[in-house]
């Protein structure tokens, strides 16, 4: 898998688990891998916070809603697997800031 984008994050959110301080990679085609941050690199995006993988047409209201109503990240993150794991091959990133807000 070539990596057109990598974002560095807190935690990283994506098929029911929680990863700290990972990277997450992403393709052109859709593709994602999540893997340990180890160095940096200038084309790093950085989130201060949370990035979740969800399949691309996910209403955002309510990824957002269960995000701020669960009690702990592995609660999302067990919420969030059949939102993420379906047929949908492209992806949506959705990053929850650590100053509230989410893009």
């Amino acid at each position: 898998m070539q990596k057109n984008r990598r974002v560095l994050a807190h935690y990283v959110v994506c098929n029911g688990r929680v990863y700290t301080n990972s990277i997450l990679g992403l393709d052109s085609d859709g593709g994602y891998q999540v893997e340990p941050f180890m160095h940096e690199m200038a084309s790093t995006e950085f989130v201060s916070g949370v990035v979740a993988v969800c399949d691309a047409g996910i209403d955002m209201a309510l990824v957002k809603s269960e995000f701020c109503t669960r009690s702990s990240m592995s609660e999302f993150a067990q919420w969030l697997v059949p939102y993420s794991d379906g047929a949908s091959e492209q992806k949506l990133v959705v990053k929850f800031h650590s100053d509230g807000t989410i893009s």
